[in-house]
């Protein structure tokens, strides 16, 4: 009988189709999920009123409709448990949990190899040692002298060296320097629906036919950068009986990204900020049919308009380029990316085209700060026939 609620754990593996486990029935192939908080299971099964005409003033009982359930749970945000550094591919990382929850809203990602920076590379012309990259690629540019070995996340343009960036490097390359492949995530068809197994103290719940229906990212100064997920489920029931061989949790691998040698950069210019927002804004609706045991065939990703908000010290500057409609690529750079152990643990979130939609002053213990929200909008045309990415979320 379950009586402790911090003992639980969330387990999730891909889908084969909505609603359908896929693999083993034991468990032992569900990834578990590095969870910092974990609410309890919340159980949607729909109670269908009837309130039939029976000459009295009282209520008649419900009948019992189709099944559903939401978990609400924060992780760390990380970057890939291994780098893939010089010739190593991005897609030879195996998937983590994190992957298995970005894939669920935003599909498959689009994965590069790293490569080698040739010395004549320059902070504003990006040359690699093969042309490994194209056109709207995010790459994390790091090395033990550059930039006091912060990373530096960049928007390449072009299908071979040089590359022309977003914006210019911090610092000129010496040649030492790797620009890592990515995991990187774009505005795409949802992947596949998750199974969920949620452990209460010994009681084990399935849960089928999952979908994130919010997602966003918090990063203050000096803490944890963390991701708050809301999951949807088409179904849940006691599997305790036949979930007997659940990984057992003893050490997540990779290091949590904390709030300090980041970045925020609008443009080509990068601003001091207390605190960084991400609110990746999904809209999620399921596709009722009368066909199912629950009266949906899944879950979908109707949209995904991002906002970030950001909290830099204050400048007037901010306030007229909202009142003059400006907009200018928006890039934030979560972790230091310093290689510790073959690891470059960074993220980057990265947006085309933002304007701001709000810039208010605001009191931070009499300190004087805006506090900004940039709304990502269509960039229209990239280059030629191709069309511009219109966000996109990276790992390294």
């Amino acid at each position: 009988m379950a009586d402790r609620t911090r003992k639980n754990r969330l387990f999730i593996k891909a889908e084969s189709s909505y609603g359908v486990e896929a693999g083993s029935t034991d468990g032992s192939d569900f990834t578990a999920v590095k969870c910092l908080s974990l609410d309890l299971v919340s159980d949607n099964t729909a109670m269908l009123e009837t309130n039939f005409a029976t000459g009295r003033v009282r209520k008649t009982a419900p009948e019992i409709g189709p099944s559903g359930a939401q978990v609400t749970f924060t992780t760390p945000i990380q970057g890939l448990v291994s780098a893939a550094g010089d010739g190593t591919a991005a897609s030879s990382v195996a998937d983590d949990w994190l992957d298995l929850l970005l894939t669920n809203v935003f599909g498959a990602p689009q994965e590069t190899t790293g490569e080698g920076i040739d010395a004549s590379a320059t902070a504003s012309s990006l040359v690699t040692d093969t042309d490994a990259f194209t056109n709207q690629d995010m790459v994390a540019v790091q090395g033990a002298s550059f930039d006091g070995g912060k990373v530096n996340w960049r928007r390449l343009s072009g299908t071979a060296s040089p590359y022309t960036m977003d914006r210019d490097l911090n610092a000129t390359p010496d040649g030492s320097e790797v620009a890592y492949g990515a995991k990187i995530y774009r505005q795409n068809s949802a992947g596949a629906s998750l199974s969920a197994c949620y452990d209460l103290d010994g009681v084990i719940y399935l849960l089928k036919g999952g979908r994130i229906s919010s997602m966003s990212i918090e990063m203050a100064a000096g803490e944890l950068a963390t991701l708050s997920v809301t999951m949807d489920f088409d179904s849940k029931s006691d599997d305790s009986s036949t979930k007997t061989a659940l990984p057992t949790i003893s050490t997540f691998a990779g290091t949590p990204v904390k709030g300090l040698l980041g970045a925020f950069a609008w443009g080509s210019t990068e601003y001091a900020a207390k605190s960084i927002s991400i609110d990746f804004g999904i809209t999620a609706q399921p596709d009722g049919t009368v066909t199912t045991a629950n009266g949906r065939s899944n879950i979908d990703i109707i949209s995904t308009y991002p906002t970030v908000s950001v909290e830099p010290a204050f400048a007037q500057t901010f306030v007229n380029d909202m009142t003059a409609g400006t907009a200018r690529a928006l890039s934030v750079q979560l972790g230091s990316g310093v290689v510790s152990g073959g690891v470059l643990n960074g993220c980057a979130m990265f947006m085309e085209s933002a304007r701001l939609t709000a810039s208010n002053a605001s009191d931070d213990g009499g300190r004087l700060r805006n506090s900004l929200t940039f709304e990502c909008v269509d960039a229209g045309i990239f280059s030629g026939s191709i069309i511009a990415q219109y966000f996109q979320f990276a790992r390294a």
